[in-house]
C-alpha cells in the first residue's frame, strides 16, 4: 500500500507570534536563525540545564509558530523549525510528487532530516531530544529516530510512517510512541502498522496507538493524549533517574 501525498494541511490553531505571546503563560517567545533554518522557540519558564529540548516538526502546509504553540503545556523548551520548502500556504519539508517509490521517499526523507540535524544539535546543546512530528513531520520523527538514537530520548510520530531504507544497519533506533486514526485515506494508518514492526525487528522499542473512527487530522483530542503521553514518560524517566528513596 502507497501513501497519497498530503493535499490538505493538518487542521491546526492558526495563531501569530504574538498570539503566542499571549497564550503561552507568558514564556519567552524567539525566532532564531539555526544553521540556516527558522525556528520559533518557547522557552520554560525554569531554566533547567538536563532537561530534554521538545523539537515539534509541523506537517506539510503547517507552520512552525502554531505547531510550537500545540506543546507549550509540556513546559520544556519547545523548538519548533520551519520546514525547508515555501508552499501556498505554509511549508513542507520535502517534495513529494506522486508516484515516487518507497526509496525515493526515503531519501528525500534522509536529506531533510540530515539537513535539519546540526541545527537539532545545536538548539539541544547536549540536551537529549524529544521529536514530536504530524504527518511529513511524522516522517522526520521516524527518520531522526532511526538516525541519531544516541541523542534523541523519545520520539512521538503522528499520522505518519517510514520506508524501512531509513533504518540503519546495526543500530538500533531510539523509543517510538506513534498515533494514528484508522480512517486515515492520506497516510494509512497500515503504512504505520508496518513501519512499527520495522523497527521493531531492528531492537527498537516501537508501540503505536490507534485513534478509531479519526482520519488524517491533527486536532485538540489528538494534540491532547500526545501530551498526556509525553508527560507520563517524562515522570517515568525521572523517576528511574531518581531511585528508591
Amino acid at each position: 500500500m502507497k501513501a497519497t501525498r498530503p493535499q490538505v494541511p493538518l487542521p491546526a490553531i492558526a495563531l501569530t507570534l504574538a498570539e503566542i505571546f499571549l497564550f503561552s503563560g507568558c514564556r519567552r517567545t524567539t525566532v532564531d536563525v539555526v544553521h540556516g533554518v527558522r525556528v520559533v522557540r518557547i522557552l520554560p519558564r525554569a531554566t533547567d540545564p538536563d532537561a530534554p529540548l521538545v523539537v515539534a516538526l509541523h506537517g506539510r502546509s503547517g507552520e512552525p509558530q502554531s505547531f510550537a504553540l500545540a506543546w507549550r503545556s509540556i513546559d520544556l523548551e519547545v523548538a519548533s523549525p520551519e520546514g525547508f520548502i515555501p508552499l501556498s500556504r505554509g511549508y513542507g519539508w520535502f517534495d513529494w510528487p506522486e508516484g515516487l517509490s518507497e526509496e525515493q521517499i526515503a531519501e528525500r526523507a534522509i536529506a531533510a532530516a540530515d539537513r535539519l540535524w546540526p541545527a537539532i544539535v545545536q538548539l539541544a546543546s547536549g540536551r537529549k531530544v524529544i521529536v514530536i512530528g504530524s504527518s511529513q513531520g511524522g516522517i522526520l520523527a521516524f527518520a531522526l529516530a532511526a538516525r541519531y538514537p544516541e541523542a534523541v530520548a523519545h520520539a512521538f510520530p503522528i499520522a505518519g510512517w517510514a520506508p524501512r531504507q531509513i533504518l540503519l544497519p546495526g543500530r538500533i533506533p531510539a523509543p517510538i510512541l506513534a498515533f494514528h486514526g484508522t480512517e486515515d485515506h492520506v497516510i494509512p494508518i497500515d503504512l504505520d502498522r508496518s513501519t512499527i514492526a520495522a523497527f521493531r525487528e531492528r531492537g527498537g522499542v516501537a508501540t503505536l496507538e490507534e485513534f478509531p473512527g479519526d482520519g488524517h487530522e491533527f486536532t485538540r483530542k489528538v494534540r491532547n493524549h500526545v501530551v498526556r503521553r509525553v508527560r507520563s514518560i517524562l515522570a517515568a524517566a525521572q523517576a528511574r533517574e531518581a531511585g528508591p528513596p
